[in-house]
């Protein structure tokens, strides 16, 4: 099972709903994690009609000194009309980062002993120097997020080099292809273009709980999403994908409401 961490260069590149389409069609045979670990604050509580509480912030005082086993089930929830778990984090920024200065460490510990689960991690904004490091540091594999646009590639390199310094090779999904192709980031910035996820506004917003969206099914988001999830297990594994990708011919509600 493996841990991959997600984030991003600058604010809003679409993580959290490129982690909520992954999970959408992650392996039925295969069960499922997401945390969210962002210090300026969670969103998922909010979009997925779930409370606040249990999670991040809960956990983190649960387990500030040590984290026994099986102290973190009691704080997950679980995403509507799937079978897919969630740590939730906090809505406030203040909250977020006293509950990852608190708990990131225990949290990481707690990830890798996780029996059985392959684990989603949302850290938002990624620098080396964030309170989110140790979460970095268990996970397989590091990836950012970025759209294909000048305004976010023109910020990848200086935090490719930063990571790179600290020990970590990313890789990077891109949310679309225009105005740069996926061979174009590649080649300017000398990085692995893992994946590319479809640039479905609609998809995205039904995906997100935006009333009166409707259309995941057959949407080219979350057949991307199929393509990514499969990139990076193969990634994870040496190359080898050790699960089926399954088929996203549900309704929206059965990702979340």
């Amino acid at each position: 099972m493996s841990i991959l961490a997600f984030g991003s260069a600058k604010a809003s590149p679409g993580v959290t709903t490129s982690l909520l389409a992954m999970a959408a069609v992650w392996p039925a045979d295969r069960s499922l994690l997401l945390v969210e670990a962002d210090p300026d604050g969670g969103v998922l509580s909010a979009r997925c009609g779930l409370a606040a509480e249990p999670g991040l912030s809960t956990l983190a005082v649960a387990g500030r000194r040590s984290m026994p086993l099986g102290e973190l089930a009691r704080h997950v929830q679980r995403l509507p009309g799937g079978d897919v778990d969630v740590l939730v984090g906090p809505p406030s920024a203040e909250q977020s980062r006293r509950a990852l200065e608190l708990g990131a460490g225990p949290l990481a510990v707690a990830l890798r002993e996780l029996p059985g689960t392959d684990v989603l991690v949302d850290l938002g904004r990624l620098t080396p120097a964030a309170t989110t490091w140790p979460l970095v540091d268990a996970a397989d594999r590091v990836v950012l997020v970025a759209r294909p646009r000048l305004e976010e590639l023109q910020m990848l390199p200086a935090r490719l080099r930063a990571l790179t310094g600290a020990g970590v090779a990313p890789s990077l999904v891109l949310v679309g292809e225009r105005p740069y192709s996926p061979a174009e980031v590649t080649t300017a910035l000398d990085v692995d273009v893992l994946a590319v996820l479809a640039d479905d506004p609609r998809a995205a917003a039904a995906l997100t709980g935006e009333p009166g969206v409707a259309g995941l099914r057959r949407s080219l988001l979350l057949r991307s999403a199929q393509d990514a999830v499969a990139a990076l297990l193969a990634a994870c594994s040496g190359g080898h994908d050790d699960g089926e990708v399954r088929a996203p011919e549900r309704e929206e509600a059965e990702v979340v409401t």
